[in-house]
């Protein structure tokens, strides 16, 4: 499918979203359920889905053969692009004199949502991370993070109906400890539109 037929999906994209959002509640979690305890407040600041190495909701699930005769480039993991910020919360600041402790983030888990009766369901996926740190008033831009495995566009391709733009809400949950053992989360939304889509140069 060429890009230049999605004039009447996003007329349809929008008013889902606008029926997810109502009913959903908003776009990005609160930060943590334990604010009062931890004084934290870890939000997600910016997320972007990414397919071959480059921001898109368009999730391409079919390699084929271009009019020149040339393959389109192969198959890749989709990914996410995530900007992590910690902000400081009233329970933990200088007028108290109480320290706010660093975070270590431990895993993330992606969950995939979608009205559309052909959707080819998607299980959870859960991500364990190493080294992503943040320290109070700081943010951290992570890229590259798994959201679908190449091997699950193959399944979505032969066993889902590739020549259909299928959209999915998204959804990744952070989670994490601080450095006083107290764990936090964060979450956030966005979508993909996963169809065989024309990438030819």
């Amino acid at each position: 499918m060429g890009r230049k037929e999605k004039i009447t999906l996003w007329l349809v994209l929008i008013a889902g979203i606008v029926l997810l959002l109502g009913s959903c509640g908003d776009y990005r979690g609160p930060g943590t359920d334990n604010i009062e305890n931890t004084g934290i407040i870890l939000v997600v600041s910016d997320i972007m889905p990414q397919d071959r190495g480059e921001d898109t909701y368009d999730i391409d699930i079919v390699q084929h053969i271009c009019p020149s005769g040339e393959p389109e480039d192969p198959l890749t993991d989709a990914t996410l692009r995530v900007e992590l910020y910690y902000e400081k919360g009233p329970a933990c600041s200088s007028d108290i004199g109480k320290e706010c402790p660093n975070i270590n983030i431990l895993s993330y888990r992606v969950e995939f949502f979608s009205d559309n009766d052909s959707a080819y369901p998607l299980p959870d996926l859960n991500v364990i991370t190493q080294n992503i740190h943040l320290s109070p008033d700081s943010s951290v831009e992570l890229e590259g993070l798994l959201l679908i495995p190449v091997s699950w566009k193959d399944e979505l391709a032969t066993k889902g109906n590739p020549n259909d733009v299928i959209v999915y809400q998204v959804k990744v949950t952070f989670y994490g400890v601080t450095d006083y053992g107290y764990e936090v989360k964060t979450w956030a939304q966005t979508f993909i539109e996963v169809a065989d889509w024309d990438v030819c140069q």
